[in-house]
């Protein structure tokens, strides 16, 4: 089950910590009470983006979050086109019990 996003607040505060005062993830995770792989998302969304800290007053929570979470990321894991579905009578021959 996916866990629920953080508020735009507490992410900000996520880059604030990393980009202002270098904190590791770990600090900043136990600042947050988040789990440090929570925070290394989260950075590393906002690098994939290609913003720049201090964010510009000019970008607001919505944009902020478009920009991290609907614009498709550079080097997603997720293909454009779906894959074709696997052929599992193949894979069976393939693999024998």
């Amino acid at each position: 089950m996916p866990t629920e996003r953080l508020t735009m607040r507490k992410i900000r505060e996520v880059l604030r910590l990393r980009f202002d005062f270098k904190l590791s993830y770990n600090k900043i995770a136990q600042s947050c009470q988040m789990g440090r792989s929570t925070v290394g998302d989260y950075i590393q969304r906002f690098e994939k983006s290609q913003l720049i800290w201090p964010l510009p007053d000019s970008i607001d929570d919505g944009q902020l979050e478009h920009l991290l979470f609907l614009k498709p990321q550079s080097g997603s894991s997720y293909p454009r086109e779906r894959r074709p579905p696997a052929d599992w009578a193949y894979v069976h021959v393939l693999i024998p019990r």
